[in-house]
C-alpha cells in the first residue's frame, strides 16, 4: 500500500486557508473558544511560535493527502474544490472533540486536541461530502460506494475484529438514518398522511407496514453488502418477513373493533347501524370517524333543535345514498 507523501509548503498553505474557512463560518458548530484557545494559543503575534496554524494547517494538508490517495486507490471521485475544506472539517472535528472533553475533565479524548488523526476511512470521506444521507426518493446516497467503504476497512483495520466492529458501527450509522426519516419527535412513526410517495408504494395497508417495508428493503441492501458478522437486522421487521400473519392477525382486531364501534349505534329501519352517541365537539367526533374507518359511508353531523340536549352536539351518522349515487 502507498503511503502518504508529506505535503508540500504550498499544501499547507491550503490547508491553513481551508482551516480558517472553516473557523470563520458561523455555521460551524466548534466551541466557540477553538481558536482563540488551541489554533491561536498564547501567541499574540503572527509567527510567534505558540502560534499554531502552520502545526494544524499542515495536519489538514496530510489529510488532504491521504483522502486523494485512498480515494484514487478505491476508485473514488473527490471534487478537487472541495478536499482541503473536507480535510480541514475531519481534523477540525478531533480537535474540538479534545478540546471540549479537555474542558469537561474527560482524559479518554483529550490527545485529539494536539494530536488529531490524519487518515480518514472512506466512510469519513463520505460523510464529509455529505453523502451519508438519503436522497430525494428514500436510498442511501453512498450505497453504491459501499462494497469500496467495506473493503476499505477490512483492509487497514489493525485487526480483523477491529475491522468488523468498524463496519457495524458503519452499519448502526446507515440503519439509525433511515429509520430516524420514518419516525415523528417521540419516535413513533409517522402517519399514512405524512408519509413520502416512495413509502406509500409499499405494500400495506397501515403506515406501520409501509414503513417497515421501506425499512426493511434498505437495510436488507445494507447487510447484503456487509460481511455477515458485520450485519445486524432488528427483530421488529419479522412483522413484515415473508410468511408472517402479523399484520392480517392486526387488520382483524381494526374489524373486530370496528364491529364493536358499531354495535352501539342506533340502527335504521333494515337495522343497519345509522347513527352514533352525541360527542361535545365537532373534532372528537371526526377523530372516531376516522379512527374506525368510516370515511365514505359515514360522516359527522350536527344536531339540529332548539333544546338544550341538541345544542351544540356531533354524532357520526350514515350517508344518506340516492338511487343514482
Amino acid at each position: 500500500m502507498e503511503d502518504v507523501k508529506p505535503p508540500t509548503p504550498t499544501q499547507i498553505d491550503l490547508g491553513k486557508k481551508a482551516m480558517m474557512g472553516v473557523l470563520e463560518d458561523s455555521n460551524n458548530k466548534y466551541d466557540s473558544n477553538l481558536y482563540e484557545s488551541v489554533i491561536k494559543g498564547k501567541g499574540q503575534n503572527v509567527g510567534d511560535p505558540r502560534r499554531l496554524e502552520d502545526y494544524y494547517g499542515t495536519k489538514v494538508a496530510y489529510a488532504a493527502n491521504a483522502m486523494q490517495l485512498k480515494a484514487d486507490q478505491y476508485g473514488v471521485k473527490i471534487d478537487p474544490g472541495q478536499l482541503y475544506s473536507m480535510a480541514a472539517l475531519y481534523v477540525l472535528n478531533n480537535v474540538n472533540a479534545g478540546y471540549v472533553a479537555e474542558k469537561n475533565g474527560d482524559s479518554s479524548q483529550i490527545s485529539l486536541q494536539k494530536y488529531p488523526p490524519t487518515n480518514p476511512d472512506l466512510y469519513d470521506l463520505f460523510g464529509l461530502a455529505g453523502q451519508t444521507t438519503l436522497d430525494g426518493e428514500g436510498n442511501l446516497m453512498v450505497i453504491n460506494n459501499l462494497p469500496a467503504v467495506v473493503k476499505d476497512v477490512l483492509d487497514n483495520s489493525l485487526t480483523p475484529d477491529a475491522g468488523i466492529v468498524r463496519l457495524r458501527d458503519i452499519n448502526g450509522d446507515l440503519q439509525k438514518l433511515i429509520t430516524t426519516s420514518t419516525r415523528d419527535g417521540a419516535g413513533g412513526y409517522l402517519s399514512l398522511d405524512a408519509l413520502p410517495d416512495y413509502i406509500l408504494e409499499y405494500d400495506g395497508k397501515t403506515a406501520e407496514e409501509k414503513i417497515l417495508r421501506y425499512e426493511l428493503d434498505m437495510i436488507s441492501g445494507i447487510n447484503n453488502i456487509m460481511p455477515e458478522e458485520a450485519r445486524i437486522m432488528n427483530p421488529e421487521y419479522n412483522k413484515v418477513a415473508e410468511g408472517s400473519t402479523y399484520f392480517p392477525d392486526q387488520e382483524q382486531r381494526k374489524a373486530e373493533e370496528k364491529e364493536e364501534f358499531l354495535s352501539q349505534f342506533n340502527v335504521d329501519e333494515q337495522n343497519r347501524p345509522s347513527s352514533s352517541k352525541d360527542y361535545f365537539s365537532e373534532a372528537d367526533a371526526q377523530a372516531d370517524l376516522e379512527k374506525m374507518g368510516l370515511e365514505g359511508e359515514y360522516e359527522v353531523k350536527k344536531r339540529t333543535g332548539t333544546t338544550y340536549r341538541n345544542k351544540n352536539r356531533y354524532y357520526i351518522s350514515r350517508r344518506v345514498r340516492f338511487i343514482n349515487d
